[in-house]
């Protein structure tokens, strides 16, 4: 498969393996919340927890665990709705697919008139539906995670001090390439 020019396929390194292994980065807004994670059960779409009431506080925490590799998908439950969790890196297979990975809150989602496709958002959709894809937990309920590792993926640029370049600004993921530097901060500047 290829990809359009901005985007890659990220490429697995065992593909072998019985196992995907995810590893999420969150933090709450207020105090500490709990998050409960489920998994798919044989691809039959039952799900059952496979790690529960992690504590999520305000300096952050990561959390890994692994999944079966036919059937990464996954359930996180934000049970109790005391602040907003916001997630910051969801890796699957240590590639961030947070660009892709957050695809539905379930008890919103169709009357907010947001999109399945996390690329191809509906054009009125509500405000919500990409705050939810962007990693924000403000609402308790259930939100689907699913594996994008066989989809092509947006290039993203690394970029200290400054705003990093994504797409077809990045010409390879993780290049060095800033598309504008923060005020009074040095950083490498890249024309393309």
């Amino acid at each position: 498969m290829a990809c359009d020019n901005g985007y890659y396929l990220p490429q697995l390194s065992d593909t072998l393996s019985t196992t995907t292994s995810v590893s999420i980065s969150a933090f709450s807004a207020v105090g500490v919340e709990r998050l409960n994670i489920y998994t798919l059960n044989s691809c039959t779409g039952s799900y059952s927890q496979i790690l529960g009431s992690i504590e999520i506080p305000t300096e952050g925490t990561t959390f890994n665990f692994t999944v079966p590799a036919d059937c990464p998908n996954l359930q996180v439950e934000f049970p109790v709705d005391n602040g907003d969790v916001y997630l910051t890196a969801i890796r699957f297979d240590g590639f961030n697919l947070m660009y892709c990975a957050i695809t539905r809150f379930q008890r919103s989602w169709d009357e907010w008139g947001c999109s399945e496709d996390p690329r191809n958002p509906n054009p009125n959709e509500n405000y919500r539906c990409g705050a939810v894809r962007m990693g924000t937990f403000a609402w308790g309920g259930k939100y689907e995670i699913k594996s994008c590792l066989s989809q092509c993926v947006l290039n993203q640029c690394n970029c200290d001090n400054g705003v990093a370049a994504t797409g077809t600004d990045c010409p390879s993921d993780e290049a060095k390439i800033c598309m504008d530097c923060g005020v009074g901060a040095a950083c490498s500047f890249v024309s393309l």
